[in-house]
């Protein structure tokens, strides 16, 4: 989102709430638009200048969940030393000043057999070659619709799973589906229930048999690492808190700006926000302020519109960028916010970063769609990348997904959580809660980046109800 803002299309994991839950250990194209209820579309970011075209929508937070824990601010870290987690199979890539991107592979079901009578059933799930990102497929069992039909609840247990292969995983694993009670020639289907993350998408289902004299399909699990543990590095460069944070109109040494780098709109996204600094319009609510020691930004709709560039912006959006502050700009490091989002139709909350160069490229640590009808904030999270240059953008690899699903995290309007990425030479990793939720190839390597932070409204009527507020309880730059 920003001198560059967009929608994208993404995948949209489903929540696993059936008899069992399978946790296995082991999307692309930029943010954007319309949406329906399995497939979150994709929507672009455009720039500042007209280049962005997304219009997606969202749906309010969900309810009813158990709020979870304020989340423990990093400790000030301690030296410590990088290490690579795995083999970087695209590190001979031909990146193109970060202007190309790797091919994703095709994911595919195969079949299974198992004994009459076993507790198990192992189900491949294959890769056709290295992925650059993180690959996620949604899995569900099914009875058949005829033949020697073994069914959910008597023969098998019904089971939704996700299954996760990270970068440098072998390229197949197995899914394990409990069994029951079973006879020869019994046989049922695991689907993928949602298009795949990360991979596109090749067989998408597998037929279950209990075959006697077959031999049964063997487990595939070793070889897969777990999802890293984020681990802040030495040095604090900056810092935001409530009672640290500085801001102004244009910005400076240690002090936010509360415009974008190209100003205070974006009709290339067709928002209907225009960026607010108390300081220079009259007669609005602060559009960034400290309250019981966060730092809030607020988005409002107008009283009064107002007129930029011969467009009448109703709504009042709110950022803070370090466009012009070094101290929160670094090529390789992490940037961490503990954050709570909003949760109002219309809002589009982003936590992401820009080159110092210009834009493209682009990396977006999270991005709420409240234009989109189906976008959940409470339990959905999106990544992006966006490469390209000289404000032309060659490529997006953008995903959508259900947190609560794929890692059983929720609560993003309704509580704080710590939202972190890492960039490295190799990867570009993406953390929540310190757990890692995404992992990418880095086609940037020793780009500089500055932080962005805003709340835009895109909405075409009176924008109110729920929650118009990002509350950052802190932010922080980490390096070497």
């Amino acid at each position: 989102m920003s001198v560059i803002k967009y929608s994208a299309a993404a995948l949209l994991l489903p929540v696993i709430a059936s008899a069992a839950s399978v946790a296995v250990q082991n999307s692309s194209p930029g943010k954007s638009g319309k949406n329906d209820v399995t497939i979150v579309s994709t929507s672009t970011k455009g720039n500042g200048n007209g280049n962005g075209n997304g219009n997606g929508k969202k749906g309010a937070g969900d309810t009813g969940v158990t709020p979870t824990p304020t989340p423990t601010p990093t400790p000030t870290p301690t030296p410590t030393t990088t290490v690579s987690v795995s083999t970087n199979p695209f590190s001979s890539f031909a990146f193109a000043g970060g202007t190309a991107f790797p091919a994703r592979p095709t994911v595919s079901l195969g079949d299974a057999t198992f004994l009459p009578g076993a507790s198990v059933v192992n189900v491949p799930v294959r890769l056709t070659g290295p992925a650059p990102t993180t690959v996620m497929v949604a899995l569900a069992t099914a009875n058949l619709a005829s033949g020697t039909r073994a069914l959910a609840g008597t023969n098998y247990t019904a089971t939704t799973a996700v299954a996760i292969f990270r970068p440098g995983d072998p390229l197949e694993q197995t899914v394990a589906v409990p069994l029951r009670t079973t006879t020869e020639g019994m046989a049922f289907s695991l689907t993928m229930s949602a298009a795949p993350i990360g991979a596109d998408k090749g067989v998408s289902t597998a037929t279950l048999t209990a075959r006697a004299a077959a031999a049964p399909t063997p487990a595939r699990t070793s070889g897969f690492r777990a999802p890293r543990s984020f681990v802040a590095a030495p040095n604090i460069k900056f810092e935001m808190t409530g009672s640290s944070a500085r801001w102004s109109p244009l910005g400076g040494k240690g002090v936010l700006s509360t415009q974008l780098s190209h100003g205070r709109t974006q009709p290339g996204n067709q928002e209907t926000g225009y960026y607010l600094d108390g300081t220079l319009t009259p007669n609005i609510e602060a559009p960034q302020q400290v309250a019981n020691g966060d730092v809030v930004l607020h988005s409002q709709q107008l009283a009064t519109p107002i007129v930029s560039g011969g467009v009448s912006y109703p709504h009042g959006a709110s950022v803070l960028s370090g466009h012009a502050t070094p101290e929160a700009q670094i090529a390789f490091g992490q940037y961490e916010w503990i954050a709570k989002m909003p949760n109002r139709r219309g809002a589009w909350p982003a936590l992401w970063l820009v080159s110092t160069s210009g834009w493209p490229p682009e990396i977006d640590l999270y991005e709420g769609f409240g234009q989109n009808d189906t976008f959940n904030f409470n339990t959905m999270l999106s990544h992006a990348i966006h490469g390209g240059s000289g404000n032309v953008q060659s490529f997006q690899n953008w995903q959508m997904y259900d947190a609560k699903a794929a890692y059983n995290l929720s609560g993003f309007d309704t509580d704080f959580h710590r939202y972190a990425v890492d960039i490295q030479p190799d990867y570009i990793t993406y953390f929540v809660d310190g757990t890692e939720t995404f992992q990418m190839v880095n086609p940037f390597a020793g780009t500089t980046w500055y932080p962005i932070m805003n709340v835009a409204v895109k909405w075409p009527s009176t924008y109110q109800g729920g929650t118009a507020d990002m509350t950052i309880r802190q932010f922080r730059v980490y390096t070497k």
